[in-house]
C-alpha cells in the first residue's frame, strides 16, 4: 500500500473526510484577487472530486458543502454591505450573508447529482462528462435570477501567469471554467488512476495539450489597431458609502465631481457608478448641461453614472449617461446604458415577500433597480465606441 492510499484510507473516515472538504472550500478565495494562486484552483477542484469518490453516497451533499463554504468565504462582503454600510442587526445580516451562498451552491450539488445518472466508464465520467456538467452549471449560475457569476472557476485564472486564461477569447469566462475543471478532473486521473498507464498517460498528455493552446492563444493578437487613439480618464470621488446618500452630502459630491471634470484634459472622462447621488430627472435645472459644457470646453467626451427612474416613472435604473452630445433643448434624449446583470440584495430584492421587511430595517436606498435589456448599444465618445460594464 502506497502512501497516496494511506492516506486516502484516512480521509475516508468521517472525522477527517468532513473538515477536509471544509478545508478546500475555504481555500478558495485564495485563487482570486488579489491573491492571484491560480495553480490552487486544479488542485481544489481535483481534490473536491477525489473526495467525492471516496465517500460515494455522499458526494451530493458534498458538492453542496463545498459550494456553501466557498462562496460563503469569497462573498464575505455581503455582511458588510448589509451590517457595517446599511445597518442591518447581526441577527439578521449574518442569515442573509449565507442566504445567498445557500441557493448557489445548489448548482455544483446539481452537477454531481447529474453525474451518478451517467453510467460510463471512471475515465469518461470524471474526466469528460464532470467538467461539463460542472460549467454548465456554472452558465446556468451565471444565468438565473439575473445570475451570480462570482466565484466561478474561470475567474480564478484571469491573471498574468496562467496559460489558461488564454481561451477567454475564444471563449469567454466559461471555456476557462471548462478548461480548469478539466485540469482539476485530469490531476485525478493522472494521480489515482489504479496503476492504468494508458488512462495516466492520456490525462498527462491533456493537461500539457490544454495547457500548450491556452498559452499559445493567450500570445495571439485577436485584434488589430486601427490607428486611433483617445486619453481616457476615470474620476473618483472617494465619497465614503455612509455619506453618499445623505442630502447634505449632494452639493460637496456634485463640486468634487466637476472640478475634476475641469481639471481634465482627457478625450474620454468617465465618472463613477451612481457617482451624482439623485435621480437623474430629480437634478437641479441646467447641472448637466452646465457638466457637458465643461466638457466640450476642455474638448473631452463625458459620460456619468447615475440613477434615473424608468420611462414610466415606475421603478428606476442603474444607468450611465452619455454627455458627449448634449442637447439642453431636449434633456430627456441623453444617450444611456442601464445595468442589465443585477446583483442580488444590493441592486434587487430577491425573494421579495421574504425580504422586503429586512430592507425597511437598513440604510439602503435604489435596492431594487430593473434590468436595462440586452440589446444596448455602445456610445460614441470621441473617437471610440465605448460599450459600459456596470459592476
Amino acid at each position: 500500500m502506497n502512501l497516496i492510499q494511506k492516506l486516502e484510507q484516512l480521509w475516508q473516515k468521517p472525522l477527517c473526510y468532513w473538515p477536509l472538504l471544509l478545508a478546500i472550500a475555504a481555500a478558495t478565495p485564495l485563487t482570486f484577487a488579489p491573491y492571484y494562486h491560480f495553480w490552487l484552483m486544479p488542485l481544489l477542484f481535483g481534490a473536491l472530486i477525489r473526495l467525492t469518490e471516496l465517500r460515494p453516497q455522499h458526494a451530493v451533499k458534498s458538492a453542496y458543502l463545498f459550494g456553501l463554504i466557498g462562496y460563503a468565504a469569497q462573498f464575505y462582503w455581503i455582511h458588510t454591505a448589509l451590517h457595517t454600510v446599511s445597518g442591518l442587526p447581526n441577527l439578521y445580516a449574518v442569515p442573509l450573508t449565507f442566504l445567498l451562498p445557500a441557493f448557489l451552491a445548489l448548482y455544483p450539488a446539481a452537477a454531481f447529482w447529474l453525474l451518478k445518472k451517467f453510467n460510463l466508464p471512471r475515465a469518461w465520467r470524471i474526466g469528460v462528462v464532470l467538467p461539463l456538467l460542472w460549467t454548465l452549471a456554472e452558465f446556468a449560475r451565471e444565468r438565473l435570477l439575473t445570475g451570480f457569476a462570482w466565484g466561478a472557476l474561470g475567474y480564478s485564472q484571469i491573471t498574468d501567469h496562467s496559460p489558461l486564461a488564454g481561451f477567454a477569447p475564444l471563449g469567454g469566462i466559461h471555456l476557462v471554467t471548462l478548461a480548469t475543471a478539466c485540469i482539476g478532473a485530469w490531476l485525478v486521473l493522472l494521480v489515482d488512476n489504479s496503476g492504468r498507464l494508458k488512462q495516466r498517460a492520456a490525462a498527462l498528455g491533456g493537461i500539457v495539450l490544454l495547457a500548450a493552446v491556452g498559452f499559445a492563444a493567450k500570445h495571439t493578437d485577436f485584434t488589430r489597431p486601427d490607428g486611433s487613439t483617445a486619453t481616457v480618464a476615470l474620476a473618483q470621488g472617494n465619497i465614503p458609502q455612509t455619506l453618499k446618500w445623505a442630502p447634505e452630502q449632494f452639493a460637496p459630491t456634485v463640486e468634487r465631481y466637476y472640478a475634476q471634470v475641469a481639471g481634465s484634459r482627457a478625450d474620454i472622462v468617465i465618472l463613477p457608478e451612481t457617482a451624482i447621488p439623485l435621480m437623474r430627472q430629480d437634478l437641479p435645472q441646467g447641472l448637466l448641461a452646465q457638466f457637458a459644457w465643461q466638457a466640450k470646453e476642455n474638448g473631452s467626451a463625458l459620460a456619468v453614472g447615475i440613477s434615473q427612474y424608468t420611462s414610466d416613472g415606475r421603478d428606476y435604473e442603474n444607468a450611465v449617461i452619455n454627455l458627449s452630445h448634449y442637447n439642453e433643448e431636449k434633456p430627456d434624449q441623453i444617450p444611456y446604458y442601464a445595468k442589465n446583470h443585477l446583483v442580488p440584495f444590493g441592486e434587487y430584492k430577491p425573494l421579495p415577500w421574504l425580504t422586503e421587511p429586512l430592507y425597511q430595517m437598513m440604510n439602503m436606498p435604489l435596492a431594487d433597480f430593473k434590468r436595462g435589456g440586452s440589446a444596448q448599444a455602445p456610445f460614441q465618445m470621441a473617437n471610440q465606441k465605448v460599450a459600459f460594464n456596470i459592476c
